[in-house]
């Protein structure tokens, strides 16, 4: 069978912490590719494998499973002729996934291979950020094997290096989960006690007081500039006073400010340098980056490449507030996805202008 690009992979679920959110966001994605005409092919990342669910059938219902790369050939023969992934974090948005696909030769939404890998891990993202020029926060990471053998001496560190209140978050995790904030000592060890029994390193940064903001970027098409979508405010209203994952995903434990209020000088000064950031990245269709508008100056944190997709998400609310409605702006990734699959394939990526 002939592949056509009406015929949709929709890639979500995963075995890793995310697999809630992703399941949330796969909803209204199948919701809105469907509404647009096209044909979708639900295929959750489970423990055994991929599963293909029904489109009469929940999300999370029972299906056929198979190995991914079989399934994946499985549904090449079938004619799918895109993928949109919404896995978050993990495999699907690490470069393994966009590894996966290349090979299979199957345009997919996203980033590529080398963006979504700087980008997941918070600490790699640090060092291309502050090498741009960028002000990042004070910080360090600890492995679980510093922590079990030099404990004290990583405390002395991250009272010299970083200084404490501090914010503890897993180095390639996303959607706030295993985030925190500690006050003292004792907290920090409380909280590496419990976090690097599940999580292989932590990155421990100063709490920098501010106000808080994400902007987003949609990818126009490849070697144009993407669309910076309107900032967005965010005042968690937690008992923390941080953007967690209970703020993020309960509405009464957060207040988003669409757009967020801005003198214009400032607000031409955020987007160009987050538009700068989607650019050196290389970060192709989407990216969604957070930073604390500090006294002196923005302080940046981190970018997502498949950020949350529920119809709330913040990246939605950005796109809406730019006029782009949730079925237009999952239309324009699946474009997004089949212009750059063809670029790649013109063997153009890379190559000086």
């Amino acid at each position: 069978m002939s592949r056509t690009i009406s015929r949709v992979v929709l890639l979500y679920g995963g075995t890793w912490d995310e697999r809630e959110v992703s399941i949330a966001s796969a909803l209204p994605i199948d919701r809105a590719l469907r509404g647009a005409g096209l044909e979708v092919v639900r295929t959750r990342w489970d423990r055994g494998g991929w599963t293909i669910v029904s489109p009469d059938d929940d999300l999370q219902a029972e299906g056929v499973t198979e190995r991914p790369l079989i399934c994946l050939e499985k549904l090449i023969e079938e004619g799918v002729g895109v993928v949109f992934n919404a896995l978050h974090g993990g495999a699907g948005e690490d470069g393994t996934v966009a590894g996966i696909l290349e090979v299979a030769g199957l345009p997919y939404t996203g980033a590529g291979i080398h963006a979504s890998a700087v980008t997941h891990n918070k600490g790699t993202f640090r060092l291309i950020a502050s090498g741009l020029g960028y002000e990042v926060p004070p910080g360090i990471i600890v492995t679980t094997g510093a922590w079990l053998n030099h404990a004290e001496e990583v405390l002395a560190h991250i009272a010299t290096e970083v200084g404490l209140p501090a914010i503890l978050k897993p180095v390639t995790g996303g959607s706030s989960i295993g985030a925190s904030k500690v006050d003292d000592a004792d907290q920090a060890a409380e909280a590496l006690d419990a976090t690097l029994g599940t999580q292989p390193e932590m990155l421990i940064e100063r709490y920098i007081p501010g106000r808080e903001l994400t902007i987003a970027c949609l990818g126009q098409r490849p070697g144009d500039a993407p669309l910076v979508l309107p900032a967005i405010e965010i005042q968690p209203l937690t008992k923390s006073g941080i953007f967690d994952y209970e703020a993020k995903y309960d509405p009464n434990k957060v207040r988003e400010i669409v757009p967020a209020p801005l003198e214009p000088e400032l607000w031409e000064h955020l987007a160009a340098h987050t538009e700068r950031l989607h650019v050196e990245l290389e970060l192709g269709a989407t990216s969604r980056t957070d930073l604390i508008l500090s006294p002196d100056g923005p302080i940046w944190l981190e970018t997502q490449t498949v950020p949350g997709f529920t119809e709330t998400s913040l990246f939605p609310q950005a796109a809406a507030a730019a006029g782009i409605d949730f079925t237009t702006l999952c239309r324009r990734l699946i474009d997004y996805a089949i212009s750059a699959h063809l670029f790649r394939s013109a063997g153009l990526e890379g190559e000086d202008e």
